[in-house]
Order: structure tokens, then C-alpha cells, then sequence
């Protein structure tokens, strides 16, 4: 992984995923809730919860 030192890796998964769930109102056909949900549980569990929540959301993506 590379990165610089004063990066933030941009919101944590909370704060993107409320903002997803306010963008998928006024764009029913967004995808980003449903993406943050599939990596979510790519990674920690079968569905969204707060154990995890503090996590950055762009340290989930992946290639």
C-alpha cells in the first residue's frame, strides 16, 4: 500500500455509508450503499453493523 504521510484515507465507513443512504434517496439508482455493504462484508461480516465503523472507507477498496 502506498500512501503519503498526511493522508486521512478520506471518510470512515459510518460517514460514508450515511451519506450513501442519503444519495441512494434522491439517486435510486446509485450503487454506493449496496458497494460499501458487499465490502463490508467481504471483509468482516454478512452484513453492515458499527464494530467496524471507524475504519476508513477507501482502506477497504481493492483492485
Amino acid at each position: 500500500m502506498e500512501a503519503k504521510v498526511d493522508e486521512t484515507f478520506g471518510n470512515s465507513i459510518s460517514v460514508a455509508y450515511k451519506k450513501s443512504v442519503e444519495v441512494l434517496k434522491s439517486s435510486p439508482n446509485s450503487k454506493c450503499k449496496k458497494r460499501i455493504e458487499n465490502l463490508y462484508s467481504k471483509y468482516f461480516s454478512n452484513e453492515y453493523n458499527n464494530s467496524f465503523s471507524d475504519i476508513k472507507y477507501q482502506l477497504l477498496h481493492y483492485p
